[in-house]
């Protein structure tokens, strides 16, 4: 889950997807993206920025967290999720 400016998200899911052969989904959420944020909490809620994003596994828990995007978070998704599935 990402915030409305986390468009560089979405290739980070597709290489989550490749990579591990998960069904890894990448979902925009705010005002003007394409899942609209009603109450104004998601940010807050989840902790992170517009284009931050977190991994939440199919149990709600979150797995990990990027307060914003940088250069890096992809890798350190990746190293993340390979940590989670060993």
């Amino acid at each position: 889950l990402t915030g409305a400016l986390g468009e560089p998200w979405k290739k980070v899911a597709q290489s989550l997807r490749e990579r591990f052969g998960l069904d890894v989904q990448c979902h925009l959420i705010g005002q003007g993206a394409p899942l609209d944020d009603y109450e104004g909490t998601f940010l807050k809620r989840y902790g992170i920025q517009q284009d931050g994003a977190v991994l939440v596994r199919p149990d709600g828990w979150v797995a990990w967290r990027a307060l914003r995007w940088s250069d890096q978070a992809g890798p350190r998704v990746v190293d993340a999720l390979s940590k989670i599935l060993a």
